[in-house]
């Protein structure tokens, strides 16, 4: 069935009630106006290393379960990807807060590029009222790692308003570097930050360095509806087009042969950012500390990793309805995982027991 105009040897899979890929290159398509990718059949038996029966036990367990989209992908290719029945796979949506990590990543690419100097460049640079207001102090810095002071403007926020300006206007409710809270605003600040660094519109910027690079064609940035200005506030993209970005976290955000993020920066991202909550980098999710993480609302401190079935240097990123990316160097393997809010939890907010349960059984495929 070429489902996605794919070469005739790919071979497809359909188990009501989803759509199921085994074992295809994981490697970008030709046709630049594609959001998909060219997949090249191997060995069923054992798709890009993983055991096929085990692999698919855990697809049909990961689709009982409010799944609508779930990509494996190891060695530089995908062992498995499925689609809740209706659900085009080209079709791009929203992927929520997984939009931190591709923020993260094209602040990595300024770096490289030099048109930032440094993560600790004060923000009064790039908002001149800043300056010689208590504001003066924040920092990149703080932006990525959560600890900006900045008050959440939330609730206060009406369509028509433009939320980032909005933002910007806020006053500080911590010093910056001494409090972790998360912030869904505040990291927004890096939009016009990033759009000046690189002398033009974020969209195009991101289209230019990183979407179009890495193949990642059906990824844009999206505006809220009826706000002026139309700034960008949020990504759109697909469960491919996001594992193509977690090939490049895998590769130390080189593609191709050359470091598309400085490597230093790469380095820091990956790594606690502070010790208020040693499980966040610089707008990533770590594993790799045992003396326990803080969630959304910073009020509890939880024992142990994020997630006790993955290997400590898991890179993750979640978003709201339970999107997430895994990305596990170790083991060479990239997740991503779209769908509804799973076990009766909060939509937002980080792990729960369905991720733990779901990376617990892929990894069981492993060699």
């Amino acid at each position: 069935m070429a489902i996605y105009d794919s070469p005739s040897t790919t071979e497809y899979l359909m188990r009501p009630p989803r759509l199921l890929v085994i074992a295809g290159l994981f490697v970008a398509s030709l046709h630049a106006a594609s959001a998909r990718l060219a997949l090249v059949r191997t060995d069923p038996g054992a798709p890009c290393g993983l055991d096929a029966p085990q692999l698919e036990s855990a697809m049909d367990w990961a689709f009982e379960r409010g799944t609508t989209a779930l990509v494996v992908a190891r060695g530089g290719c995908i062992a498995a990807e499925g689609y809740a029945t209706g659900l085009d796979p080209t079709q791009p949506e929203e992927i929520y807060s997984i939009t931190k990590a591709v923020t993260a990543v094209l602040v990595g690419i300024a770096l490289q590029e030099g048109v930032i100097d440094s993560l600790d460049q004060p923000l009064w640079r790039y908002f001149p009222e800043w300056e010689a207001s208590p504001r003066d102090r924040v920092a990149l810095r703080h932006l990525l790692t959560m600890t900006s002071g900045i008050v959440d403007p939330g609730s206060a926020l009406r369509p028509g308003m433009d939320p980032v300006w909005y933002t910007r206007m806020m006053p500080l409710e911590a010093e910056p570097g001494a409090r972790w809270r998360y912030n869904n605003w505040a990291f927004r600040l890096l939009f016009p930050v990033l759009s000046t660094a690189f002398g033009e519109r974020l969209e195009e910027a991101s289209r230019k360095r990183l979407f179009e690079p890495l193949g990642m064609y059906g990824t844009s940035w999206s505006a809220w509806p009826q706000t002026a200005g139309d700034p960008p506030l949020y990504i759109r993209s697909t469960a491919r087009d996001v594992a193509l970005l977690g090939r490049l976290l895998l590769a130390g955000g080189a593609w191709e042969g050359r470091a598309l993020i400085s490597p230093e920066f790469f380095q820091q991202a990956v790594a606690p950012s502070q010790a208020l909550n040693p499980a966040y980098g610089l707008l990533f999710w770590l594993n790799r500390e045992e003396s326990g993480y803080t969630l959304v609302n910073g009020a509890q401190t939880s024992p142990g990793r994020l997630l006790p079935a993955a290997p400590p240097d898991l890179i993750a990123a979640f978003g709201a309805r339970r999107h997430k990316l895994f990305v596990a160097p170790s083991q060479d393997l990239v997740i991503v995982r779209f769908g509804e809010a799973v076990d009766g939890l909060p939509e937002a907010g980080g792990p729960d027991s369905f991720d733990n349960q779901l990376y617990s059984r892929i990894a069981a495929s492993l060699p």
